[in-house]
């Protein structure tokens, strides 16, 4: 797998990683971003934030309140699925903390070799999946986070 910035520069692997990550989760805090996928000093992990958002490979979560929540921008979605991965919906702001939980809890898992894959909900609700499905609610299928 060899992801390029638009300029044709090979991204970094925590840059690759971010982009699989929101790929499958859908949201990405500063704080998740700082403890779980930037690089070097504290200064210099929020600066790669910013060169990230300048690149336009994030853009900011639409809901304007909150202010350090990191989406796909149009361009990071489809060279996920250019490249056959899933690129799931943002997150709705009311699930953001859980689903960034959740998404930063299985890649400490996969980093420790606990588990190698792991799939969110959201990936099963965008894949139609009848494998995991819990049951179906008003808001439609109901899977285990």
């Amino acid at each position: 797998m060899s992801f390029r910035y638009k300029c044709g520069q090979p991204m970094p692997q925590n840059v690759i990683e971010m982009i699989l990550y929101l790929g499958k989760v859908g949201v990405l805090t500063r704080q998740g971003w700082i403890q779980h996928i930037g690089s070097g000093s504290l200064d210099w992990r929020k600066e790669q934030l910013s060169n990230l958002e300048r690149r336009g490979v994030l853009v900011r979560h639409s809901c304007k309140q909150i202010k350090d929540a990191w989406v796909l921008s149009k361009w990071s979605f489809e060279l996920l699925r250019s490249e056959g991965f899933v690129a799931v919906a943002p997150v709705p702001p009311h699930l953001i903390d859980h689903d960034e939980l959740v998404g930063t809890s299985l890649m400490i898992l996969k980093r420790s070799g606990v588990c190698q894959r792991w799939i969110t909900e959201k990936e099963l609700k965008a894949n139609l999946s009848k494998e995991y499905l819990i049951g179906r609610q008003q808001m439609g299928a109901k899977y285990p986070d």
